[in-house]
C-alpha cells in the first residue's frame, strides 16, 4: 500500500472515529443524552482527497451541530419553555442524529472494494452498537421535546414530523427482537400514514420520504413495497432533494427495478438541496456516488 492511500485510509479512519465517539463512553445501553453532546471530538486537519476532504468537512459539521445542540436542550428542558424553544432543540438534535448516521454510512465501505448494491443498502443494519446508542439516544430526546411541543399545539405538523422521525429512529437502531418489543412500528405505520395524508410536501416531502423508507426497509408485517415505492416517487415529485431520490433508488434496487434505480441514485448526485437536511447532503450525494460505482462492477 503506498502512502497516499494510507494516508487516506488513517484520514477515513479518523472520520469515523470522531463520529463514533463522538460525546459518547460507549456501552450497551442507550446513554445520557448529556453524554452523547459532552464533547464532539477532534476535527481531523489537513488536505487530502476529494473523499478525504468530505470527511473532514463532515467532522467539522458535527462538532459545530454538538456544540450548538447543548445550550437549545438546555433550555428546552426549563419545565416553562414555549413551543418554539421546544421545536428548535427537538430540530437540532434529530439533524445531528441525521448527520452522525449519514457520515457514518458515506464512510462505511472502501469504494476501492464495494459490495453489492444490496448490501450497500443493508449497511445501515451493521453500523457499530456505539454509534446506534448515540443515535437512539439524540433520537429519543428529540421525540420527547417534539411531543412535548404538540401538548402545546395540537397537530402541529411540524412536532408530528419530528415525532415519527424520532421513532423511527429509535426503533432502527435496536435489535429485531428490541424493535418489535418496543411495540412502536405499528404506532409509526399509523403516524406516517396520517402525516402524508395531511401534510404530504411538508419539509422537502418529509412525510412522504419517511412514510416510504419505512415501508420499503420494515419487515412483515409492516413492509409494503409497492407502498414504499409510490410514497417515494410522490417525495421526488414535489421535492426532488437528494436524500428522497438516494431513498427512491433504494426503493427501486430493492424490487428489482435496477435500471431505474442506477437513475434515481445518478439525480442525487446532481440535486440541488433545496428545503432538504442541508449539512447530511454531500454524505448523502457520497452513498449515492457508490452505490452507481457498485451497481456498475456488478453489471461487468
Amino acid at each position: 500500500m503506498n502512502s497516499a492511500v494510507t494516508s487516506l485510509a488513517a484520514l477515513l479512519a479518523a472520520v469515523i472515529a470522531a463520529v463514533f465517539t463522538a460525546g459518547l463512553t460507549a456501552c450497551a445501553s442507550t446513554p445520557a443524552i448529556d453524554d452523547v453532546l459532552a464533547d464532539a471530538g477532534a476535527v481531523p486537519t489537513g488536505r487530502g482527497p476529494t473523499r478525504g476532504e468530505l470527511g473532514e468537512q463532515a467532522a467539522g459539521r458535527l462538532t459545530t451541530s454538538t456544540d450548538g445542540c447543548r445550550p437549545l436542550l438546555d433550555a428546552a428542558r426549563a419545565e416553562e419553555a414555549d413551543y418554539e424553544t421546544l421545536m428548535t432543540a427537538s430540530n437540532a438534535l434529530m439533524l445531528n442524529a441525521d448527520l452522525r448516521l449519514q457520515t457514518a454510512l458515506a464512510f462505511q465501505f472502501d469504494p476501492r472494494d464495494l459490495p453489492s448494491p444490496m448490501e450497500l443498502i443493508d449497511g445501515e443494519n451493521d453500523l457499530p452498537g456505539a454509534l446506534k446508542s448515540e443515535i437512539r439516544s439524540l433520537s429519543k430526546s428529540s421525540r420527547e421535546l417534539a411531543e412535548r411541543a404538540l401538548d402545546l399545539r395540537p397537530d402541529d405538523p411540524g412536532a408530528r414530523l419530528l415525532s415519527a422521525f424520532g421513532l423511527s429512529l429509535v426503533l432502527w437502531s435496536l435489535s429485531p427482537l428490541q424493535a418489535a418489543a418496543h411495540g412502536g412500528a405499528g404506532t409509526l405505520a399509523k403516524n406516517t400514514a396520517s402525516l402524508t395524508a395531511d401534510h404530504p410536501g411538508f419539509e422537502a416531502a418529509a412525510p412522504l420520504r419517511l412514510q416510504g423508507r419505512f415501508r420499503s426497509r420494515a419487515p412483515w408485517p409492516y413492509a409494503d413495497r409497492k407502498l414504499g415505492v409510490t410514497s417515494l416517487e410522490l417525495a421526488v415529485e414535489r421535492a426532488p432533494v437528494p436524500l428522497n431520490l438516494l431513498f427512491l433508488g433504494d426503493a427501486y434496487w430493492i424490487v428489482d427495478r435496477t435500471d431505474e434505480a442506477i437513475a434515481a441514485w445518478e439525480r442525487a448526485t446532481r440535486a440541488e438541496v433545496g428545503d432538504g437536511p442541508q449539512d447530511s447532503a454531500p454524505l448523502v450525494r457520497e452513498s449515492a456516488r457508490l452505490r452507481i460505482l457498485s451497481a456498475r462492477a456488478a453489471a461487468l
